[in-house]
């Protein structure tokens, strides 16, 4: 026996795994990332030793050995991490295995889903020639300690969970006279902001993914200044598709500087074809009298990351502070995240692959939005965003709260109902 690989990770629980994501997350979807990266973890395992032979002693918390071994399975040793900080688990790991008579071993978490079979090949390797090899997380820990004999000075007097454990164990390694090599810089998953990670991680892209914004607009000239500046300086691709407006919006998006293009109506036919032309990997569809939030991104990111989410949308904020229409926005914001139905106007954010897989917008004359949301329900998840764009309270200062509210419930009976959307169209056309 000469290599060794020690998987670090707890059992799946909600309420003990990702707590530093609560209450962003909740403790159930914090518990299905954690059991989601593990097993990503494993996989790249498993890949690994059909190229190389090694052993992997998975090293365990929160659970019987009966159930660790239920979950990932029969191939890999397990052991119980035992008490202690996170450097004393550590150190009673390496002890153990370089007691068992490896030569190398390895230790590593399971909330790193970006390291590859490559990664732990080349710091295998790196052990015939350095002492020790650290993988360095981006927050200031590391992802990875592999050790070519026992050292248990590198475990002690590190201040754990900080930015500080990756200086203070090369501090200790120079105080032992120790030579380190180190792998790359990735980043693990802890805090809320690292959700972006796991997005990454689950696109298969090699930086961050991007977001692309397409607008729909049809005379829009009051708003879309707003609307596009309330978008910047943020980095993301702007598509404004202009349905045919007889004002000045065309001219005030190009002074903007975002791409503009032209095609005719219905809305769905414009959104379709900003999805077309977009270059991001996120796609977010924005109503041209609709400001985003600050930090908007962040909480798409945020959002698409979690478990089993497909699509998300914000919160509704009405422009005009009306108590009527804040009771009509608590009302949007209750069906929303109850009832996972978010409309258009809420900001609707989701993969461009999950985008085409559905089929895209049904170039319907109007609930283009509902049908989409109706569709990716049946795929997942739709994520709400704890925070909320701002609307224009435009159309219900046309027709008045009671009636604007009366008319939307009987344009969606009748199109429950099998009424034509163009009927449904014309009919609502003619009401406005």
């Amino acid at each position: 026996m000469s290599d060794c690989l020690l998987l670090f990770t707890r059992y799946p629980v909600a309420g003990k795994t990702k707590t530093r994501l609560l209450p962003l997350l909740t403790p159930g979807e914090a518990r299905d990332l954690h059991r989601s990266m593990t097993e990503a973890i494993v996989a790249t395992i498993h890949d690994l030793q059909k190229q190389t032979p090694i052993d992997c002693e998975v090293r365990f918390t929160d659970c019987r050995l009966s159930e660790v071994r239920s979950w990932l399975g029969k191939d890999f040793d397990y052991a119980d991490q035992g008490q202690g900080d996170l450097g004393t688990r550590l150190k009673r790991g390496f002890q153990d295995s370089f007691h068992r008579g490896y030569s190398k071993v390895i230790a590593i978490g399971s909330d790193c889903p970006h390291i590859t079979t490559a990664d732990l090949t080349k710091a295998f390797h790196l052990l015939d020639e350095y002492d020790c090899v650290l993988g360095p997380a981006l927050d200031g820990g590391y992802y990875l300690i592999g050790l070519r004999r026992f050292y248990g000075d590198l475990f002690e007097n590190i201040s754990w969970s900080t930015d500080l454990v990756f200086s203070q164990t090369m501090t200790i390694a120079k105080q032992l006279g120790l030579t380190v090599a180190k792998l790359r810089p990735l980043g693990d998953i802890d805090r809320p902001e690292d959700l972006g990670l796991w997005l990454q991680y689950r696109l298969k892209t090699p930086d961050i993914p991007k977001v692309s914004v397409i607008i729909p607009t049809l005379n829009e000239a009051k708003h879309i200044k707003d609307t596009l500046l309330s978008l910047m300086p943020s980095p993301v691709e702007v598509i404004v598709v202009d349905g045919g407006s007889k004002d000045e919006t065309i001219e005030i998006a190009q002074s903007l500087g975002v791409k503009v293009m032209k095609t005719n109506p219905p809305r769905a036919k414009q959104m379709n074809l900003g999805a077309t032309v977009a270059q991001g990997d996120i796609l977010l569809f924005l109503h041209g009298d609709t400001k985003v939030p600050p930090q908007f991104l962040s909480h798409i990111m945020i959002n698409l990351a979690k478990p089993g989410v497909v699509a998300g949308a914000f919160l509704l904020e009405i422009a005009e502070q009306q108590w009527e229409l804040n009771l009509v926005s608590r009302g949007a914001n209750l069906r929303s995240t109850i009832c996972q139905l978010p409309y258009g106007d809420q900001g609707i954010f989701l993969t461009k692959s999950q985008f085409e897989q559905i089929g895209k917008f049904p170039e319907i004359a109007i609930m283009e939005d509902f049908t989409l949301i109706k569709k990716l329900q049946t795929h997942g998840k739709i994520a709400i965003a704890s925070t909320a764009v701002t609307t224009s309270a435009r159309r219900w200062q046309r027709l008045g709260i009671i009636k604007t509210t009366i008319v939307n419930q009987l344009i969606i009976i009748g199109y429950y109902s099998g009424i034509d959307p163009d009927r449904l169209a014309h009919w609502y056309r003619h009401i406005k």
